[in-house]
């Protein structure tokens, strides 16, 4: 049997938009932690140790900042991709209705 490919457009973008929405969340959910992290670093006592953990959470943000943007890449593929599919159906349909 062959495989099948199964693409519902709507469900795509509605997806696609979910995901976008998402990777704007995490993004602004890291850029609160690095906010209080920042804060703690400038204005609170904080043991050395503390420090050190403070500067190794700071240290991730290029890589949180660059995952919201793969995230958000990837809920863009799903919209844009459900738009293909949806273009391809409407002109497969079109091209029956022409041939009728």
């Amino acid at each position: 049997m062959a495989d099948k490919f199964l693409a519902n457009p709507a469900v795509l973008q509605a997806e696609g938009r979910k995901i976008i929405d998402a990777s704007h969340s995490f993004k602004d959910e890291a850029d609160k932690i690095m906010e209080k992290v920042d804060y703690m670093v400038e204005h609170a006592y904080m043991s050395d140790g503390s420090r050190m953990v403070a500067e190794h959470i700071k240290s991730y943000k290029t890589d949180l900042y660059d995952m919201a943007l793969v995230i958000n890449e990837y809920g863009n593929f799903c919209v844009n991709f459900g738009s293909t599919v949806a273009d391809n159906e409407q002109g497969m349909r079109d091209a029956y209705n022409v041939n009728k």
